[in-house]
């Protein structure tokens, strides 16, 4: 389901095993699932009624979802969160509201995404910070026919990121990956941040059933863009 897949055999899913525990260890700041969510946005069914029916509609979601919440519970259980500020999965909301502070406190900003656009729109929005851009997304359904045996594009991003990365803000949107793009950042003394469908908010599109209970009444407020893809004038 990923843009950037690849045919996962039971070596590389040891790897990635692997890969994801170091990116929670080495983490500053945990998102976890279950944290701080409201039964309004329809994450935590209350009733018998209600999880039957997530299930019917979405059982992977429903199932899933109630897995990460009890892996969370055995990670803080174990000591595994100690030290980390824990948070809700979905504290990119709060990144985004806080954008002109954390580009004010950055030598540099790089964008790992699959959307340019939102790139060039913060350029002009900050003229005055350089701001890369890392594209992602690139082997979509490359896998399906088995063409990639392993995750080529893992290795292209680590290659394109500076091994100094001091002062360097680094955004990611890149799905599961993300947190492995982080833990490589981190280790070049960046400070990297998932604000994964958050990319989709400032491209002006409202992808995720939190965002329309989080926006509400209020619309997309973070968009950089409309719909058309024409520059937003913001506040």
């Amino acid at each position: 389901m990923m843009k950037d897949s690849f045919y996962v055999s039971e070596l590389w899913m040891s790897i990635l095993r692997d890969l994801l525990l170091l990116s929670v260890r080495q983490a500053d700041i945990v998102g976890v699932a279950g944290f701080g969510i409201s039964e309004q946005f329809g994450f935590i069914p209350r009733t018998e009624r209600k999880l039957r029916r997530l299930s019917r509609n979405n059982i992977r979601g429903a199932v899933g979802g109630w897995r990460a919440i009890d892996l969370m519970i055995r990670f803080a259980e174990k000591g595994f969160l100690s030290g980390k500020t824990v948070a809700n999965a979905n504290l990119y909301f709060s990144i985004l509201k806080n954008l002109e502070e954390l580009f004010f406190h950055a030598s540099r900003v790089i964008c790992i995404n699959d959307n340019v656009m939102v790139s060039h729109i913060l350029r002009e929005k900050w003229p005055g910070l350089e701001i890369q851009h890392i594209v992602t997304g690139q082997t979509e359904y490359a896998s399906r026919d088995g063409a990639l045996v392993a995750p080529e594009f893992l290795y292209d991003v680590e290659k394109q990121l500076p091994e100094n990365l001091q002062g360097c803000l680094c955004l990611i949107g890149a799905g599961i990956w993300a947190e492995i793009y982080c833990t490589w950042i981190r280790q070049r003394g960046g400070v990297a941040v998932d604000i994964g469908s958050g990319f989709d908010l400032l491209a002006g599109k409202v992808t995720r059933p939190v965002h329309r209970g989080m926006l509400g009444e209020f619309g997309n407020r973070f968009a950089l863009m409309t719909r058309t893809g024409t520059e937003r004038d913001l506040d």
